[in-house]
């Protein structure tokens, strides 16, 4: 809505020198350094297990910010937020013993019971045979 509106207005309307400050953040934030092995096992291991192997993702993604310009990104940002191209998603949760049963939903809205839901899964159970021997 109106902060949505806003924000693009601000967007396109930036100075020039305020955006490049702005990209040139959001670069040295995209760009920090690892610091300890979880954070560079963290960056490694989903490259390898989506089988991308794209390990200098951040770099690339660094260069192609800097080579959006502002018109683009604000082109790209009414669009993607408020255009045709928007999507959204909007999750009404109530409380345990509240009946939204006679609320109406707005168009598209589908109603979901989460109790009614959960008793469609199915469940593991322990077998009860036990496990075979361990080689030696």
């Amino acid at each position: 809505g109106e902060f949505l509106a806003s924000f693009l207005d601000s967007l396109a309307a930036m100075p020039a020198t305020e955006f490049a400050k702005n990209v040139e953040a959001a670069v040295a934030n995209r760009l920090q350094r690892d610091r300890n092995l979880a954070e560079e096992a963290a960056r490694y291991f989903p490259e390898i297990e989506a089988r991308t192997f794209v390990f200098d993702r951040a770099e690339r993604e660094a260069e192609l910010m800097r080579a959006t310009s502002q018109s683009e990104l604000a082109e790209w940002a009414r669009r993607a937020l408020v255009g045709d191209e928007a999507r959204r998603l909007s999750v009404h949760v109530h409380k345990g013993g509240a009946d939204p049963a006679g609320e109406a939903l707005p168009d598209g809205a589908l109603r979901f019971e989460l109790e009614t839901e959960k008793a469609k899964l199915s469940t593991w159970t322990q077998p009860d045979e036990p496990l075979p021997p361990l080689a030696m």
